[in-house]
C-alpha cells in the first residue's frame, strides 16, 4: 500500500478546481498508479500541497466517495476501494458532475424534477434568443 498525492499537474481556469482534483484521482485509478486499498492524502495534505482550500478538497472526495471509488475509515485515513474496472465505466465528465451537483442541489431544496426542466428550459430559450 502506498500513498499517492492527487496533484493537480495543469490548473484549467474553466473547470472547478475540485473537479481537477477529482478527476485527477480517477485517472489515477483508470492508470493503475493508485489500486484498491491504497491509502490517499488527507483532504488537509491535499490542500497544503496544491494551495487550495480545504472544502475544495473536501468536496472532491466527498464526490469520488459517493461514486464509491473511495472510502473514509475514521481514524485510518482514506483508501481507494474501487479497481481500474470499475473506474472505467464511470463518466468524468464534467457536465455529468455539473448536472449532478444541480439535481442534488434541486432535491435539496424541493425543486421537484418537471420544475427544475420547465426552468431550464425557459432559460436555455431565453438564451437562444438574445444569442441566435
Amino acid at each position: 500500500m502506498h500513498v499517492v498525492a492527487p496533484a493537480i499537474t495543469q490548473v484549467t481556469p474553466r473547470m472547478l478546481l475540485w473537479i481537477q482534483i477529482r478527476n485527477r484521482i480517477i485517472f489515477l485509478i483508470r492508470s493503475g498508479r493508485l489500486t484498491e486499498g491504497d491509502r490517499l492524502p488527507s483532504v488537509r495534505e491535499v490542500a497544503v500541497k496544491q494551495n487550495v482550500n480545504f472544502n475544495t478538497v473536501a468536496k472532491a472526495y466527498k464526490d469520488l466517495e459517493r461514486d464509491g471509488l473511495i472510502q473514509t475509515k475514521r481514524g485510518s485515513g482514506t483508501f481507494v476501494s474501487s479497481t481500474a474496472q470499475q473506474v472505467g465505466a464511470l463518466s468524468d465528465s464534467p457536465l455529468d458532475v455539473l448536472i449532478d451537483e444541480l439535481l442534488e442541489s434541486a432535491d435539496s431544496r424541493g425543486i421537484g424534477d418537471d420544475q427544475l426542466l420547465f426552468q431550464i428550459q425557459r432559460r436555455l430559450e431565453a438564451r437562444r434568443a438574445n444569442h441566435g
